[in-house]
């Protein structure tokens, strides 16, 4: 859908309505898509949360895994289709890491006129076998990263996704 919105030059969207149903683990959502100038689309993004940080465990939500990761050393947890909001104070810098020393840490400050962040996470994990030599193996550990989200995906979805504490 994406692509084809970008042929016909869509660079924005209104939610109209979204509709979880459980029973079939269906998600309906109907968007509009128009064209907005760049002077529009300044007006439309001043009207957006600024100075937030949106962190999403997956875009799945009737999938089971969970997600825990720390902001200022303060463990939380999230959940497939769940999302974690932290709204930065004035002057404030947060420290947010996934997968503890060897995981991946990053830091963010209040800044004036900062737009939002949106980031979803991979978990901690063992990935494929790699050859290191003639007759050595080493195994790929993943300790969890952060992946930055389109920003106007990461607003739908902080729409329709459930935010927990």
């Amino acid at each position: 859908m994406e692509d084809k919105a970008k042929i016909y030059g869509a660079n924005s969207f209104r939610l109209i309505s979204y509709e979880r149903n459980e029973s079939k683990k269906e998600i309906t959502i109907v968007i509009e898509i128009y064209f907005g100038t760049d002077s529009v689309l300044k007006v439309n993004f001043a009207n957006h949360p600024g100075n937030v940080i949106y962190i999403v465990g997956d875009y799945n939500p009737n999938g089971k895994a969970t997600y825990t990761f720390e902001v200022n050393e303060e463990m939380k947890t999230i959940n497939s289709g769940t999302f974690y909001k932290h709204q930065l104070k004035k002057g404030e810098e947060i420290k947010i890491n996934i997968g503890g020393f060897l995981g991946t840490t990053m830091w963010q400050n209040w800044m004036p006129e900062k737009e939002a962040l949106y980031f979803t996470l991979s978990s901690f994990g063992i990935g494929s076998l790699t050859p290191l030599g003639n007759s050595t193996r080493g195994v790929t550990i993943i300790t969890g990263s952060f992946y930055p989200i389109d920003s106007s995906l990461g607003r739908l979805i902080s729409e329709i996704l459930d935010q927990v504490e």
